[in-house]
């Protein structure tokens, strides 16, 4: 498997423009704001949502400034996303950090999430680019109602298979659509083209949150959180689901009863492993990740793109 770092190759002048822009954007007179965006910065991930908005412009022709804007806005969106994401479940780490609500409470977080977001919007603005800013403010609105929606599931014990594809397609998937979706309309007019990106990026958000689900029932501490800890919050997750599915209603009762008094998550967690849980969304994430190979076999991929390829099979293959 290629790692990440070589699929960045392919485009790491793009990406150090990137990293340039992203940096101009956030900074702020605002000295308490400055502090706050250095930390969020020093913390960033590995690039893997602005990486796969410049691989799918180049699929479809030459990457150009406005690819750059597009990944600078996916990259405002999912940071906001994040630090709001963990004011509402009150995680206060994360991948082995302390997050902004855990170092300055939720009232500034809240409001640097909200300044991420204006910059994102200005940023379209100024520039002219009210499609890239149509795509991504239907994005935001799809992840809020996901919010809800895993609110909702979580209050109700709502382990429905279609309740989980609902949540993962409006959450996950839709921002990494929005990644495919923004860089196909940075070198593209044709929408044809930007709906089949958008399915895309659906069938690749779906099968990465797959494996994040998985990560969940793997050794503590390769994500920056106990093992079960989903289960412990309450978030329906695939394998728990399907292990649902599976067990007879003596089983559920027990097993709800455990979640409910978050009691025992070792033996919920054997449960999963001894119905399949684990094995059984391995095959339906490969199955997802196929449906989005398909598609990129529509165009002249292998020729002209084979990172994409790469970076597709990186999604499940990848240990974080």
């Amino acid at each position: 498997m290629n790692t990440l770092d070589q699929i960045k190759i392919n485009v790491s002048k793009e990406l150090k423009e990137f990293d340039n822009l992203f940096s101009h954007y956030v900074n702020s007179p605002v000295p308490l704001l400055n502090i706050l965006i250095n930390h969020i910065i020093r913390r960033k991930g590995k690039q893997f949502r602005p990486l796969l908005v410049y691989l799918s412009a180049k699929l479809h022709g030459e990457i150009n400034n406005k690819t750059t804007i597009a990944a600078t806005l996916i990259e405002l969106l999912h940071t906001a996303t994040l630090i709001h994401d963990d004011i509402v479940d009150e995680t206060f780490e994360r991948r082995g950090n302390l997050s902004v609500n855990a170092l300055w409470k939720s009232k500034k977080a809240v409001l640097i999430g909200d300044y991420l977001l204006s910059q994102g919007m200005l940023i379209a603005i100024n520039n002219n680019c009210f499609d890239l800013l149509k795509t991504i403010s239907e994005s935001v609105k799809d992840m809020s109602e996901a919010e809800l929606l895993q609110i909702t599931a979580k209050r109700k014990f709502d382990f429905r298979r279609e309740t989980y594809f609902e949540i993962i397609s409006k959450k996950t998937a839709s921002l990494i659509s929005a990644c495919t979706i923004t860089g196909s309309q940075t070198t593209t007019n044709d929408v044809t083209i930007h709906q089949k990106m958008k399915l895309f990026g659906k069938y690749l958000g779906i099968a990465f949150q797959i494996k994040d689900d998985i990560f969940d029932f793997q050794k503590s501490g390769i994500i920056g959180k106990p093992i079960g800890n989903d289960l412990i919050e309450n978030k329906i997750t695939l394998p728990f689901i399907l292990s649902f599915e599976e067990s007879s209603i003596t089983e559920k009762k027990d097993i709800l009863k455990m979640l409910f008094k978050k009691k025992d998550i070792q033996s919920v967690n054997e449960y999963i492993k001894r119905k399949k849980g684990i094995e059984n969304s391995i095959q339906i994430m490969i199955e997802y990740k196929n449906k989005s190979l398909k598609i990129l076999s529509d165009f002249d991929v292998m020729k002209r793109n084979s990172p994409l390829i790469d970076l597709v099979n990186y999604t499940i293959d990848r240990n974080l």
